[in-house]
């Protein structure tokens, strides 16, 4: 049985060989037959990808780009069909070897990929039979995959944060909407089909009818918060347009390649080389389908989300996009990558606030109210115990003292005086 160290030990001595024939052979890349092929791609990622699967095939046949250009032409003017079919037969054999270093389906058909767009993009393809890309995956690897852990929702937020703008997008179409990267790169804005000025970004859920790209099956895609901000974002950058593809190359569509590509490189800013290796945007679909499964939805809602085929009776029922959008809110919490349950739930908290605030602004402005109206009453009845007191006063003062009263008060101060 092959362990996990037998399978570093293989590795190890194969990119240590390969290594060393790129320092035995080190203008391998600079030659002009090489330089053509990479100057074809778009991407970066696509260029470094190159770059490594190119030298581990041409340490692997032990001729440089230069030598196999040669060699090809002369061999397709050969009658010996044997002589003509020399690098399909090498293409053989190092699939072959790819296979027996334990290496997963989609490493190998990356790297075979490579060998046959280097023949392609120097104007001599090779003619590969059918069979040739059917990989077998050793015993090792199909065990491994078994136990493969697929991103969690915090390894989705870093690779997220990682990503450029149009990689953001493509990564929550897959995680969100479970579309594979096919669907991505042919989504246009048409077929949303939403009018983006009335879109409220808050906390609209916006469910969409979506044809699956491999399927023909039409299922049902959930907009979310996080999604909609973003695509309404890109539609006022690319000049709010009404048709079109949503991600693109100069107007053009892209390659299913591509948003592979972008995931790729975010993952390894976000979890470095190793744990990328393990991740792909397939992955992301698998993540969506591990959620929406957990979440025990009816079956004819986990399929119409998936955009599986409806089976049986329940092809003849009706979902409508009501019951889609409240089901796929139950679930996302556990797909956003922005803190939406943490600020919905902040929101809530906020508002209660206010309307405590609003209720008790509403208490001070009674009780404001009352004592406004107590004070302006005492106030009045201050202003009439003042007029009374003013009345009193000119009455004391008008009172008119008889004169035997004051001839009784002048004979008691001489009285007095005299005693004195």
């Amino acid at each position: 049985m092959v362990t996990e160290e037998d399978v570093k030990a293989v590795r190890g001595e194969w990119r240590a060989f390969y290594k060393a024939w790129g320092k035995e052979h080190p203008t391998w890349n600079e030659s002009e037959t090489w330089v053509n092929v990479i100057d074809k791609l778009r991407s970066p990622r696509n260029k470094q990808v190159y770059r490594i699967a190119g030298l581990r095939f041409f340490a692997f046949i032990d001729e440089t780009p230069e030598e196999v250009y040669a060699k090809r032409l002369e061999h397709l003017r050969s009658d010996d069909p044997h002589v003509r079919a020399h690098y399909e037969d090498q293409a053989e054999l190092f699939k072959r070897k790819l296979e027996s270093l334990h290496y997963m389906k989609e490493t190998i058909a990356t790297d075979l990929g490579v060998v046959s767009g280097f023949f392609r993009y120097s104007r001599l393809p090779l003619s590969l039979v059918r069979g040739f890309w059917d990989i077998r995956e050793s015993e090792y690897v199909r065990d491994n995959k078994q136990t493969r852990r697929y991103p969690d929702n915090g390894e989705i937020r870093e690779i997220y944060r990682a990503s450029t703008d149009n990689g953001k997008i493509s990564i929550l179409l897959g995680y969100q909407c479970g579309l594979t990267n096919v669907d991505v790169v042919s989504l246009t804005w048409s077929r949303l089909n939403i009018d983006w000025v009335k879109v409220d970004e808050d906390r609209d859920f916006i469910p969409v009818r979506f044809e699956r790209q491999k399927t023909r099956v039409e299922g049902w895609l959930v907009l979310s918060p996080d999604l909609l901000t973003l695509l309404k974002s890109k539609w006022v950058r690319d000049g709010k347009p009404k048709n079109g593809y949503i991600l693109n190359y100069r107007g053009d569509k892209l390659r299913p390649v591509v948003p592979n590509d972008w995931f790729k490189e975010a993952c390894e800013l976000a979890l470095g080389a190793e744990r990328a290796t393990e991740l792909s945007f397939t992955d992301l679909r698998d993540a969506f389908n591990d959620i929406v499964a957990r979440a025990n939805f009816k079956g004819e809602i986990k399929d119409s989300l998936m955009g599986h085929k409806l089976l049986g009776a329940r092809a003849n029922y009706y979902v409508s996009p009501e019951t889609i959008a409240l089901k796929y809110r139950e679930v996302f919490d556990d797909l956003t990558v922005n803190g939406w349950k943490h600020k919905d739930e902040e929101l809530d908290e906020m508002r209660q606030k206010v309307d405590s605030l609003s209720e008790s602004d509403v208490r001070h402005h009674e009780t404001i109210k009352a004592l406004t109206t107590s004070v302006n009453m005492l106030r009045d009845e201050n202003e009439e115990l003042r007029k009374t007191i003013e009345e009193i006063r000119g009455k004391i003062v008008n009172i008119q003292i008889p004169e035997w009263v004051r001839e009784n008060w002048r004979k008691q101060e001489e009285s007095s005086k005299s005693a004195q």
